[in-house]
Parts: structure tokens; sequence; C-alpha cells
């Protein structure tokens, strides 16, 4: 097969049939749905909402976000608010998103009940979300 333009190389079965335009469906559906279930999140979006959002979904983070607030609710209680926050790590080239549960219990007992989340839950799913997302706590006059 030759080329029309001499310079740019021969592309030779080259096909963009049904089967990928199915897949681009697909991912373009289930980018939707994922939008749609962050947009419903109990959680208050500190900073950037696009920008978290985006994150979000590069890092495959939206089930997990879900997956937290039963946890969280059944540690920290009903009154417990949260929080989503994107921050760039001071000590590294990264970029997590921290979940803020924002409490009434002292910062003590507060911190206690992270441990207890981390050992019910957190450390279950730590290898899967890697340096992505972090857990921390805060007083309601902290934040």
């Amino acid at each position: 097969m030759q080329s029309v333009f001499p310079n740019m190389p021969v592309l030779e079965n080259v096909f963009i049939g049904s089967e990928s335009i199915k897949q681009f469906e697909k991912t373009r559906g289930e980018i939707g749905a994922t939008l749609k279930k962050i947009t419903s999140f109990p959680y208050t979006i500190r900073g950037d909402k696009k920008e978290l959002e985006s994150f979000v979904i590069k890092n495959q983070l939206t089930n997990f976000l879900w997956e937290a607030i039963p946890h969280i609710r059944r540690i920290f209680g009903s009154d417990a608010q949260l929080f989503l926050e994107l921050s760039d790590d001071p000590e590294g080239d990264f970029r997590e998103i921290f979940i803020v549960i924002k409490t009434n219990h002292e910062i003590n007992k507060a911190l206690r009940l992270l441990e207890r989340l981390d050992q019910e839950w957190f450390l279950s799913i730590i290898n899967r979300v890697g340096n992505c997302l972090n857990i921390t706590v805060a007083n309601h006059n902290e934040f």
C-alpha cells in the first residue's frame, strides 16, 4: 500500500469499527455515571469542585468514597460532618484527597475513633487507593 503523503508512515489495518464505538460509548456512559455519583456525595467539597471530581475519576476513587460513609457513620456517629479536600502533599510531589471528619468529640477521642476506622476498614483498602486517599479528623472548632 502506497501512502498518498510520501513522508507519512503507512498505517495498515487501522479500523475503527462498531466495537470501538461501543467501547467509547460504554466508557462515556461510565464517566457520566461516575459524575452523577460524585455530584450526589453527602460530602461537602472544599476547594475547586471540578478539579476534585477530575482527580476522583482519574484515580477511580468514587466507590471507595461511597464505601467510607457507613463505616464513618458507624464509628463517629451520624452527626459527624464529612468534607472532601484535594491536597498537595508537602513532602512529596503527589496529590491526595482527604476525607475530613468534623466531629463534636474531643480531639483525643476523635483520634482513637480514627484509629479504629483505620483498623476496621481503611487499612483493608489502602493498597487499592495508594497515596490518593487519606482520612483525618477535625474538631468543630478547628475546621
